[in-house]
């Protein structure tokens, strides 16, 4: 099932979703994959759901799927990246060193002897 132009802007996409092969099968871009594959694994999402808007079978997305999990395929995702602010604070200020400062001298003693 392939949309139309104006069908595929209403579902939110936008030009051509994919190409043909000369023996007449799909080629999806990577993008597109990576899009249906985030879509698939949100909170009540529907394998099936996100399968048929996107007019592939369900099991050609959870191939897809597998290969996400694997690092093969990149999620797509329009929301903009979540940043946490971190605050860093100096250890050899507040007393608490954990380890040698760069710059420290380590000697070693040799044992004293009885």
């Amino acid at each position: 099932m392939e949309q139309s132009g104006e069908e595929a802007e209403a579902d939110g996409f936008v030009g051509k979703l994919t190409r043909r092969t000369r023996s007449g099968g799909r080629l999806w871009s990577a993008e597109i994959k990576g899009r249906a594959v985030f879509e698939s694994m949100k909170p009540d999402a529907r394998v099936c759901d996100v399968a048929r808007r996107y007019g592939v079978k369900a099991q050609q997305l959870t191939t897809w799927r597998r290969l996400a999990r694997a690092g093969r395929l990149a999620l797509v995702t329009d929301d903009a990246a979540d940043f946490v602010s971190i605050e860093l604070s100096d250890p050899v200020a507040s007393g608490k060193s954990e380890g040698p400062v760069v710059g420290e001298r380590i000697v070693a003693t040799p044992a004293a002897a009885n």
